[in-house]
């Protein structure tokens, strides 16, 4: 059975990403689903110590909840983060996740990757209060971080003027998102 792994990264109760999470994670079919949710686990921000460096498979000498996580993005089918937009960019705890894939970059190695699992499918989910055309392609070009966690095939996507919630338009493309990510 398939392995997804969707990271909220919101802090905010009730929130929008969050919704989109839980959509994804309720949706995704013929999969095992683990949400990761930031505001409950503790992640530290990479130190770039280069501890990973010198290893074969992604490690972190920081002992944290991500430390635990590093070993099953590695070996997982797919992998989601889920941020709202703040001030033109992913949240700070998005980021945090995103600066711990550290872990996986490795520019000694074929595709500069220790990831020992590759053709993993990738999606950043954003939401934000403002139109998505705003963010243009901002969530696929980050989605294209995920490669060096073995990720081949990235999507993204952006939720706007999602103030009274997800809309229909928004679902839409949850879904067919989701079903990507059960094939």
């Amino acid at each position: 059975m398939k392995k997804v792994i969707v990271v909220d990264s919101t802090y905010h109760v009730n929130g929008t990403s969050s919704a989109a999470a839980d959509f994804l994670a309720k949706n995704i079919t013929d999969a095992e689903v683990e949400v990761f949710r930031l505001k409950d686990r503790r992640v530290n921000p990479c130190l770039g110590c280069n501890y990973c460096k010198a290893k074969d498979t992604p490690q972190c000498v920081q002992q944290d909840d991500m430390a635990l996580l590093i070993g099953r993005i590695d070996q997982c089918d797919a992998l989601v983060l889920c941020s709202p937009i703040y001030f033109g960019g992913i949240c700070g705890q998005a980021k945090i996740f995103l600066d711990r894939l550290y872990a996986f970059f490795n520019p000694g190695k074929p595709g500069m990757s220790i990831a020992t699992k590759r053709g993993k499918k990738g999606l950043v989910v954003c939401t934000r209060s403002a139109p998505a055309a705003a963010s243009g392609s901002y969530a696929e070009d980050m989605a294209k971080n995920f490669a060096f966690a073995g990720v081949d095939e990235a999507r993204g996507l952006v939720c706007g003027e999602v103030r009274g919630g997800l809309n229909d338009e928004h679902i839409a493309s949850l879904t067919e998102l989701a079903r990507w990510l059960s094939e």
